[in-house]
């Protein structure tokens, strides 16, 4: 992926999370809230794509782990040795 798609696909979501959570400043500084719920399937949608989905029938707390096993299987960081 480019870095303009990337940027773009950011951008993208950033606008999604800041039209719906912001809040008028002179009525509150502080974002609306976000459930936890809200917060993974943000996170999956922009990290694994927001067609990736879990097939089988499991509730979401185990679902939980199924997302955070292909995060981490996708962003796979190795140090690099000084």
């Amino acid at each position: 992926m480019s870095r303009l798609k990337k940027q773009k696909r950011q951008d993208i979501f950033l606008d999604k999370i800041l039209n719906k959570y912001s809040n008028d400043p002179k009525e509150n500084i502080y974002p609306k809230p976000m459930t936890d719920a809200e917060f993974v399937r943000l996170v999956t949608d922009y990290l694994l794509g927001e067609d990736w989905y879990i097939a089988d029938p499991v509730s979401p707390a185990q679902a939980n782990v199924y997302v955070a096993v292909a995060i981490i299987e996708k962003f796979n960081i190795k140090k690099s040795r000084s």
